[in-house]
């Protein structure tokens, strides 16, 4: 399934604070003018970048790496 293909209740179990949201505040808002109440636009979070967890990263094994 693309993300275009994404129903509403896909995207309500990727960001469970959307179901506090009116969702035709969306289409006014576009994600600018915050009219959700929220800190912080919950569509965005579906585009977050993931944390790397640098002491996982630490602990990788290079002994056999190729380089």
């Amino acid at each position: 399934m693309s993300e275009i293909d994404t129903t509403i209740e896909d995207l309500y179990k990727k960001i469970p604070e959307l179901k506090k949201v009116d969702l035709s505040l969306c289409v006014n808002c576009k994600s600018v003018k915050l009219a959700c109440g929220l800190m912080r636009c919950p569509l965005l979070k579906l585009y977050d970048t993931p944390k790397l967890d640098i002491a996982a990263l630490q602990q990788v094994d290079t002994s056999n790496s190729l380089f």
